[in-house]
């Protein structure tokens, strides 16, 4: 199928070579508008996003039939064909209805490492919410792990999994009073730093979330709790009682501050025993003094003796603790 092309814009002519300058700088970039054919256009392997909300595409798929694609994808050539660099869920909804092609902004000998097409990728996502935070702290994490291997070197780059990163992070945060200025806690930083976000809250809040139990972390991918309610929950250790509570906290759709008010009452009544079964233990208490009292069945008295006794050491026992003299 052929492909309608107009230019647009090329800019940053090439520069006579400059020792030490970033090969990034030096390079042409152009940018070309093109109505591509969807069959040569694959996602980003790479892509921040995991979950992609199928009602969402629907809805983006019924404005594309009414009233067009606005706002052209951005992809750039990748072997036979093109990547998106951005505008997947665009992407998904022509395909959904059947477009032969779509309009792309073609960007061309531009120098993108597989660092920075990530960095573009997740930046679009983050700017425009569209990533849960799951999907996010993943996307910073493999950030942090190809920018390594970028300035640290590969061999460096291949201890950073997951674990590795969390320890780091920790490390920095327990030892470092001011700003990382050098190897693996600059990379963290600076990575981190791009989205505006602080590595110390990143460490906090978000660091340890790929160890958390796997309802949790699915919970956070579909949306149904926020980042706040998922730290909450991740702290109960007990199965069956953190699996109470994600289902309330979802069915109820419950915030943070209120999940915390109905743990706390879950706490006071868990230390409140004692008046409860005080109320059920008096009367049967009663009841059984009463009948003993009456009792003349000497061996039934003759059984009854020693666990009287018994009955009495704890009840001594009962009024020490209460103050009783």
């Amino acid at each position: 199928m052929s492909r309608k092309k107009q230019a647009i814009s090329a800019f940053d002519k090439p520069r006579v070579q400059v020792p030490g300058r970033a090969r990034a700088e030096r390079a042409m970039v152009v940018t070309t508008l093109e109505d591509l054919p969807l069959s040569d256009i694959r996602p980003n392997p790479d892509q921040p996003r995991r979950a992609f909300d199928e009602e969402f595409i629907a809805e983006l798929a019924q404005s594309l039939q009414d009233v067009g694609l606005q706002h052209p994808i951005n992809v750039t050539p990748d072997g036979d064909g093109f990547m998106i660099i951005s505008g997947e869920n665009r992407y998904r909804a022509a395909t959904k209805l059947g477009w032969e092609t779509i309009r792309a902004i073609v960007e061309t000998n531009v120098d993108l490492s597989d660092y920075k097409l990530a960095v573009r990728a997740l930046t679009e996502n983050v700017v425009r919410q569209n990533l849960n935070a799951v999907d996010e702290t993943e996307a910073i994490f493999k950030l942090i792990q190809s920018r390594a291997a970028e300035t640290l070197g590969e061999e460096e780059a291949s201890k950073l999994d997951y674990q590795a990163i969390e320890q780091t992070l920790t490390r920095m945060r327990n030892h470092l009073d001011g700003e990382p200025t050098d190897g693996l806690p600059l990379v963290i930083a600076e990575v981190i730093g791009q989205f505006g976000w602080s590595w110390r809250k990143f460490s906090q809040k978000r660091a340890a979330i790929w160890r958390w139990p796997a309802e949790i972390v699915d919970a956070m991918r579909a949306r149904t709790i926020s980042l706040a309610v998922a730290q909450i929950l991740q702290g109960i250790k007990d199965d069956k009682r953190r699996a109470h509570w994600l289902k309330r906290a979802i069915d109820e759709n419950l915030g943070a501050i209120a999940l915390r008010s109905h743990l706390k009452e879950e706490g006071r009544q868990a230390l409140r025993p004692a008046p409860k079964q005080a109320r059920t233990l008096a009367p049967r208490f009663q009841r059984a003094l009463t009948r003993i009292e009456k009792l003349d069945d000497s061996k039934l008295a003759e059984k009854l003796a020693p666990r009287l006794e018994r009955a009495d050491k704890l009840l001594a026992e009962i009024e020490k603790l209460l103050g009783d003299e």
